[in-house]
């Protein structure tokens, strides 16, 4: 049976299992994922109400700054081991793999600290306040040794992800860090503490999961026995490689997260930090719509590796369309909520003064849904090796980010840099989807697919005119969401395969009959 035949009698036999079992690993890290967004959404609630704007605004401002330092420390090794580890493991070459591990674990370390210490030096040349925010500048201070402990961080959770263990990334990502960062947070508010308290436990907090995940590290390594006696002179340590496809990636991280932190830099400069507080508020509930994509991309690019260090391109474009259907599926309910009910959400969540940020959060909800139902487009260039076309697309976009921005928050305030982060999301979305068509197997979008995506677009206009007509009670609001994404799975229930990738639903006789 050939390539097209495969895909038009459905998924080919060497996909069933393999995607099956990502799917699965993926839902349960979803599950994990809401439990860690619950526990962090308690403790964004907490913080929202216990410090000022002023306050609160200053503290974010200094955690993007610390996001952007580790990704910089980074330099794209979390995607650089999702590529190479499973090639390396697939074809058992032991050396190389623990070769690259060291050499990218101690760049990464290195490098972040570094930053850290260049930062702490330039603000006591400077005078400790480059910002013109005191507030802000001695927050950063304290909260700087993150750099280098999230870099490292991030960098473990995809090593995790390299040997298909989702129990670890369950345990170190959703339930340690979320869980540290609550306790931190209700200390706080008990003893009636300070943002610089606050700053000091996020701290205390990534010492103690990076001492964690270590631990985790060693029994994962011991697992797969790549604790096997190795003297230092028999590691080999690929380099060029390694360093030819980190380098540009690093891009991406940078512009994705210069993306958000240039937001806060041009409301804080042009508007103040009240304006970031509003904005800052609504952002963690519309980046959930990010929630089902980026748990489910943790798993994604190790198996579409996999299946490229095979040559099965085939099996590769059927992941990659389940994938994305079961991202639009249950990514639904949250875009729902979050651009249906933008006004009622954000005043249940962060009361009626936080009223302006209704519209901030529907512009932003749209940009990060639409960018995530369409698949692992960057994902699936990563692993084709198209890293040139991915840094023209990162530059592209940064570009834009930055005269939209400009331009649209002194017009408009936090709602025009809401408009320009969702047009960004959508144009950077658009210029991958064209690069997937060009650079990859995978078809631009199949037939299949199109009942869902019309199922998406007849649902979110009917919810829409509900608020508009009767603006319904919470509890109305969320039956009527969760009658709509009932609606999308129904339609979407071949495509999903519901039944063969989740047998645990034959359990459930009624269930299964009806999703089946």
């Amino acid at each position: 049976m050939n390539e097209m035949q495969q895909h038009e009698s459905g998924y080919p036999h060497e996909t069933a299992g393999t995607a099956g079992q990502q799917i699965r690993g993926s839902t349960m890290l979803l599950a994990g994922r809401f439990v860690s967004l619950g526990m962090n959404f308690i403790g964004q609630v907490l913080i929202v109400r216990f410090l000022s704007k002023q306050e609160f605004g200053s503290f974010a401002f200094a955690l993007s700054l610390v996001s952007l330092g580790s990704s910089l420390a980074l330099l794209g090794f979390d995607k650089t081991v999702s590529r190479f580890g499973p090639i390396y493991h697939e074809r058992g070459d032991h050396a190389r793999l623990l070769g690259a591990i060291v050499l990218m674990l101690g760049t990464l370390a290195g490098l972040g600290a570094a930053i850290a210490l260049t930062v702490v030096g330039c603000f006591y040349g400077m005078g400790g306040d480059p910002f013109g925010n005191p507030l802000a500048a001695s927050l950063l201070l304290l909260l700087i040794v993150l750099v280098p402990i999230n870099a490292v961080d991030s960098f473990l959770v995809s090593l995790f992800a390299t040997f298909a263990s989702p129990r670890y990334i369950f345990v170190r990502r959703y339930l340690l860090s979320p869980g540290l960062k609550l306790l931190t947070v209700a200390a706080v508010v008990v003893l009636s503490g300070n943002v610089a308290w606050l700053a000091i436990g996020y701290t205390a907090s990534g010492v103690i999961g990076i001492v964690i995940g270590a631990g985790l590290l060693r029994r994962l390594s011991r697992t797969h026995g790549l604790l096997q006696p190795l003297k230092w002179s028999e590691l080999k340590f690929p380099s060029k490689e390694i360093f030819s496809f980190s380098l540009p990636l690093m891009t991406s991280d940078v512009t994705f997260l210069l993306k958000g932190t240039l937001v806060l830099f041009f409301l804080e400069f042009m508007l103040g930090s009240t304006s970031v507080a509003e904005f800052r508020a609504v952002f963690p509930l519309a980046r959930l719509n990010e929630i089902v994509v980026t748990t489910f991309g943790i798993l994604f690019m190790p198996t579409a590796a996999r299946f490229f260090a095979r040559k099965s391109h085939a099996a590769i474009d059927d992941l990659y369309w389940q994938t994305a259907t079961w991202i639009t599926a249950l990514s639904f309910p949250i875009f729902a909520a979050c651009f249906a009910f933008s006004e009622p959400l954000t005043v249940l969540m962060f009361g009626a003064e936080y009223a302006t940020s209704a519209p901030v959060l529907a512009f932003m909800a749209l940009g990060f849904y639409c960018n995530a139902i369409f698949g692992f487009n960057a994902h699936t260039l990563k692993v084709y090796g198209s890293v040139r076309f991915l840094v023209i697309s990162d530059l592209v976009t940064m570009a834009f980010a930055i005269v939209a921005n400009l331009l649209l928050i002194s017009r408009y305030g936090i709602w025009g840099a809401a408009v320009a982060t969702c047009a960004t999301q959508l144009l950077q979305n658009i210029i991958n989807q064209v690069g997937l068509t060009l650079k990859t197997s995978v078809r631009p979008f199949p037939r299949r697919c199109l009942g869902t995506y019309v199922a998406v677009l007849v649902s979110i206009a009917l919810l829409i005119q509900i608020q508009r007509h009767w603006s319904p009670p919470v509890l109305v609001a969320l039956g009527c969401t969760a009658i709509a994404t009932m609606v999308v799975i129904g339609v979407s229930r071949k495509q999903l395969d519901l039944t063969n990738t989740i047998p645990q639903l034959a359990r459930f006789p009624l269930l299964a009959r009806v999703l089946g």
